[in-house]
């Protein structure tokens, strides 16, 4: 999809209604997190990769972005766990939903290498390397697809614009995840036991995610809204 130059008023507009969508997102808890009964994971993870589909990867991460500022003022429970750097957690999910969703695999691919190693290169991680099935298999879901996910998403069929955004949305989040899993072993020192058990909940809730941003997305898509919202 090609960028278009867009009145201030209709980007500011656009990043700041996704934002608020997001915020009201991450009021609504669905699972707790392992090792950290005050902290749930909520409906924005939906959300936040639709962000990045929409708008595209920089002003999805944006929208994103401000949503975690705003929740960080409201005192939202979620971050706590993280500190400054969980704000950009949600933005990362909206970031590589939008580069895997616009041709841009090899960027998306790429980030989501970094983070394995960067797991990798950790003690839990060594000890816990069963848990990246989840992100091993976002990586050659990237390497597969490459710009057939574009593709599907300009095409008028229903069933590939849901599978394509279910696997972009999956990628984005398998990212986040991998994100917070790192930041969980360096701000928290989380043995390596949590994240294994956690285990068949990531694929429950992962799963779950996925298919509700394919729905979602496929319904947006096909209304020509992301036409409207695309933003690069």
């Amino acid at each position: 999809m090609s960028r278009r130059a867009r009145p201030v008023s209709l980007v500011l507009s656009l990043v700041s209604v996704f934002a608020a969508l997001n915020v009201i997102g991450d009021f609504v808890p669905l699972t707790p997190i392992i090792g950290f009964e005050q902290s749930r994971l909520t409906l924005g993870w939906a959300f936040a990769s639709l962000t990045g589909l929409m708008l595209g990867p920089l002003f999805g991460g944006l929208s994103c972005l401000l949503a975690s500022l705003a929740e960080l003022f409201l005192g939202f429970p979620l971050l706590i766990p993280f500190g400054p750097l969980g704000l950009v957690r949600s933005a990362l999910a909206a970031f590589q939903t939008g580069l895997f969703s616009t041709r841009r695999w090899a960027f998306s691919g790429g980030i989501l290498l970094l983070l394995i190693i960067g797991w990798l290169l950790t003690p839990q991680g060594k000890e816990a390397m069963l848990v990246l099935a989840f992100h091993v298999l976002g990586l050659v879901l990237i390497l597969a697809s490459r710009s057939r996910v574009a593709n599907a998403l300009e095409s008028h069929s229903r069933r590939q614009i849901g599978l394509a955004v279910a696997i972009a949305c999956y990628c984005g989040n398998i990212s986040r995840h991998l994100f917070g899993n790192l930041l969980f072993v360096l701000l928290a020192s989380l043995p390596a036991v949590v994240f294994l058990t956690a285990m068949p909940l990531t694929f429950v809730e992962q799963t779950f995610f996925a298919l509700l941003s394919g729905v979602l997305g496929a319904s947006l898509v096909l209304l020509g809204l992301r036409q409207v919202t695309y933003l690069g």
